[in-house]
């Protein structure tokens, strides 16, 4: 069965949705419930976005990862954007995208931790384009960060690569899917 629901019945003839349109309180609550809902059944692939902060080695998992383009080569994902992490995620900015297998799991719940030393016991090393890469398994993308949209809460960045190391593609890969970690068989 399908629920529709709308701010105001759809967007107004002719024009732009605003920026700024706000359902009701009600409707808001039951909109937040229902996308809650939606994406806990939608399985996602685990990534750890690198980046040198001003303080150093930065990081964050994100399942939000997708390609959008394959020339040029641009990714995007989203985050909150009170982090520290998301704070040193600026234009231009070299990161790495570490997208990861089953074998980095528990990487990846460090990683999610706003705020933990992410790197403490982590094997890394830095990149020949100043970027701090990981030892993982999966594919490693190598790029810059090209744009950043505010999303609410959110921002949303766009990566341009220019470089990706392809690493174990053989491996079970890393899903996120109803709130906790899944393997998925290759």
């Amino acid at each position: 069965m399908s629920h529709d629901v709308r701010a105001s019945g759809g967007p107004p003839v002719g024009g732009e949705l605003p920026i700024d349109a706000q359902p009701s309180l009600g409707h808001a609550q039951q909109l937040k419930a229902q996308l809650a809902t939606a994406f806990r059944h939608h399985p996602a692939g685990a990534a750890i976005i690198t980046v040198n902060g001003a303080n150093g080695p930065e990081g964050l998992t994100a399942s939000s990862l997708i390609s959008v383009a394959v020339e040029p080569a641009i990714i995007v994902f989203s985050a909150g954007r009170t982090t520290s992490t998301s704070r040193q995620l600026t234009r231009g900015g070299r990161v790495i995208v570490h997208m990861l297998n089953a074998d980095a799991e528990e990487l990846a719940n460090v990683f999610a931790c706003p705020g933990a030393d992410h790197y403490a016991g982590v094997r890394w090393q830095m990149s020949s384009e100043g970027a701090p890469e990981l030892d993982v398994s999966g594919p490693h993308l190598h790029g810059w960060v090209r744009d950043v949209m505010d999303a609410g809460p959110s921002a949303v960045w766009a990566v341009q690569i220019d470089r990706i190391d392809l690493g174990d593609r053989d491996s079970d890969a890393l899903v996120y899917l109803e709130r906790r970690w899944r393997h998925l068989r290759r």
